[in-house]
């Protein structure tokens, strides 16, 4: 079982890479970031000064836990050395030198765990002002969102693989999941002026598909014995899991299917201080919202199992080695419920329902001089359904210099109040490209997570002539125009 489990962590850690995010500090709180910005809030396009903004595309993809490492790491010698590397276990090793290209080890101390894995690809989407105060938006788009915020200390590996044979070992609650979706959503937000400046409100209305979704939950406290012969054990059971089968059943010619649907809703709010500095846009900008407030409903190739025994349950890793194929998930499970439940014979549901991962966004920004800002941001997990994805908190501040036709940003960044990262990124006409840990890049230290996005565009960089955002000065204001 210690190579199983092995295995199975490297897997859980580092497969999340091929799956089809959303953070990308300092460029989506940047005033030209147009549709792209709705993501985050959206009220958040009405700040825009252009009176239409096109993504053609753009993909994000986050990566970070604090599980297990790749020594000698970075995406870069990933992808010099793709053809040929070699490959080692720590465990394996046991502390002996390696001249392996990447070692796979694990973080030591009895602790709580995390994995997180976003990936958002942004399809084509619009946004086009109607007038100053009314604002429309159409985008799309496809997510991939996996995690677990509290795997339990007792599964940190070495504090496993040290525990005795024969002694109990506390297992706490927790749960982990997987979804995949994409999304049509329809955005509308209305600006309108105050006696010091202007506040948005906005929302976002999203169509919802749902693809391939899992979930595994540990409802109660029990306490795990390990066996000789690569066999556990416990004396009480109550979990759910519960996964969609058409990947696996289908695989390797595996598609697109369409498993469940469901209805997604943002809601948002932008108030922009006037400076009665001319050449500042404004003196400051705070901006709050609630994304992904909705859920799909998995109803097609779905399976949803609640297992609740006290019975004595022994699992052998011997029992399950002769499923080997994708394909054998059916039969793997059957083989699982029928040693934790005995002769108990309840059928499985056929569907479930799985919350998006619903947060709150909160962004402060200062317009220092011109085109020199400070943005803050913090998000947070609202945990509103019974079973969704586990994502954690994100902390930033990003100094930029912003411009019409170029901007820069060094975002520094605080994940999970556990890893501290600096990134690098910029805009130079249509193009957005850049990191939130520029050290994952090119670094070749322990890689425990990455970030990374690109985005290509099309609005009027090129005109002189933009809607700008209020200004403090107020009397005898000349009206607005937009040039092409």
């Amino acid at each position: 079982m210690k190579k199983t489990f092995t295995l199975f962590l490297g897997l859980f850690l580092f497969s999340t890479f091929s799956l089809l995010g959303q953070y990308q500090a300092g460029w989506l709180t940047d005033n030209y970031a147009g549709i792209n910005s709705v993501t985050i809030n959206p009220a958040a396009p009405s700040s825009t000064p252009y009176r239409w903004d096109i993504n053609l595309i753009g993909f994000e993809q986050f990566f970070d836990n604090n599980y297990g490492y790749l020594r000698n790491g970075s995406l870069w010698n990933f992808y010099s050395k793709r053809n040929d590397f070699s490959f080692e276990f720590e465990p394996e090793l046991r502390g002996e030198p390696s001249n392996a290209d990447f070692v796979l080890d694990f973080y030591r101390g009895a602790k709580k765990r995390y994995v997180t894995s976003q990936s958002h690809l942004m399809g084509p989407s619009v946004h086009f002002k109607l007038t100053e105060k009314h604002n429309i938006g159409l985008f799309t788009g496809a997510h991939a969102v996996f995690g677990s915020q509290n795997i339990p200390a007792a599964f940190s590996y070495w504090e496993y693989d040290a525990h005795p044979l024969n002694q109990p070992l506390a297992v706490t609650p927790f749960m982990g999941a997987i979804m995949t979706w994409s999304e049509i959503g329809l955005n509308y937000s209305y600006k309108t002026d105050l006696t010091s400046g202007t506040i948005s409100v906005g929302g976002s209305v999203k169509m919802l598909q749902g693809y391939e979704a899992g979930y595994f939950e540990l409802e109660e406290a029990f306490n795990l014995t390990k066996l000789p012969s690569d066999s556990i054990a416990g004396n009480q059971t109550n979990i759910a899991f519960g996964y969609t089968n058409s990947f696996t059943n289908s695989f390797p010619d595996a598609s697109a299917t369409k498993n469940g649907a469901g209805v997604g809703l943002d809601i948002g709010a932008v108030y922009i201080a006037d400076s009665r500095d001319t050449d500042k846009r404004y003196d400051f900008k705070i901006a709050a919202a609630i994304t992904n407030i909705g859920a799909i409903n998995f109803n097609k190739n779905a399976s949803a199992h609640q297992l609740n025994s006290s019975d004595y349950i022994e699992l052998a890793d011997s029992d399950y080695t002769q499923y080997t194929e994708p394909s054998d998930l059916d039969d793997a499970v059957q083989q699982f419920r029928t040693a934790v439940l005995k002769d108990q014979n309840a059928a499985p549901e056929t569907e479930f329902r799985m919350s998006l991962p619903t947060t709150f966004n909160l962004s402060g920004d200062v317009n220092l001089a011109p085109n020199v800002y400070v943005n803050a941001s913090f998000v947070q997990p609202l945990n509103l359904g019974k079973i969704q994805p586990g994502i954690g908190s994100h902390l930033s501040v990003t100094p930029r210099f912003e411009h019409r036709i170029f901007g820069g940003y060094v975002p520094v960044v605080f994940n999970n109040w556990n890893d501290f990262n600096i990134g690098l990124a910029g805009r130079l006409g249509p193009l957005i490209i850049g990191t939130e840990n520029i050290g994952s890049i090119f670094s070749s230290s322990d890689f425990r997570s990455t970030e990374f996005f690109v985005a290509l565009k099309l609005n009027p960089f090129w005109s002189s002539g933009e809607s700008k955002i209020r200004s403090g000065r107020r009397g005898g204001k000349a009206p607005k125009c937009y040039k092409f």
